[in-house]
């Protein structure tokens, strides 16, 4: 799971941002929170913070998505365990970040003016998007992606992400996803 941590949490440009690993069917869950609690180990020895569950979720996503960045804090990481199925599908993330540099832009100020669920900003992040490398979707796995939006030198470095669905024949594309986001580990309980 070490190279998950070094392929998902980048602060550079060196990392690709995203990681896709086998999924253990017996226990998906157990797999899930395994690999939350690896990350939030190494989290926290590299940044003195840990990696708390902000969102977790389980639904039915049979329709296609633009690229998009899932809300939260401006530093996050997406875990998204894809259960089997016979709905094809095809995964992608774009390397907004990449694309931020080049433009010699923030992140965030790059989203707000070539929005990529548009023709214009569509286009200029093409050549920053591909198909999640390795992705079958009759196999179970986990895809890893570093949902962050801040710049160099403030925070990690994000991906968007986003899925062409060819629902023929209809059926279920089960996913789970968990949201983890940055957290101090000293509790310090309200006055």
């Amino acid at each position: 799971m070490s190279t998950v941590f070094s392929q998902v949490c980048r602060w550079d440009l060196t990392a690709p941002g995203f990681a896709r690993i086998d999924l253990d069917l017996t226990d998906t869950t157990a797999q899930l929170l395994s690999l939350h609690a690896e990350l939030s180990a190494r989290f926290l020895a590299e940044t003195g913070r840990i990696l708390i569950c902000r969102t977790s979720e389980r639904f039915d996503q049979r329709a296609s998505g633009p690229l998009h960045r899932d809300g939260g804090p401006d530093e996050a990481l997406l875990l998204l365990a894809y259960l089997p199925t016979i709905t094809h599908s095809e995964p992608r993330i774009c390397d907004f970040a990449r694309c931020a540099v080049d433009q010699g832009m923030a992140p965030a100020a790059l989203l707000e003016a070539h929005n990529p669920m548009f023709g214009a900003g569509a286009a200029l992040l093409a050549p920053y998007t591909c198909p999640i490398p390795g992705f079958v979707p009759e196999r179970g796995q986990i895809v890893v992606i570093n949902n962050s939006i801040t710049a160099p030198g403030e925070g990690m470095l994000g991906l968007l992400h986003g899925v062409t669905v060819q629902p023929d024949p209809p059926a279920p594309r089960m996913l789970l996803s968990m949201q983890l986001v940055p957290a101090d580990p000293v509790y310090d309980p309200p006055l």
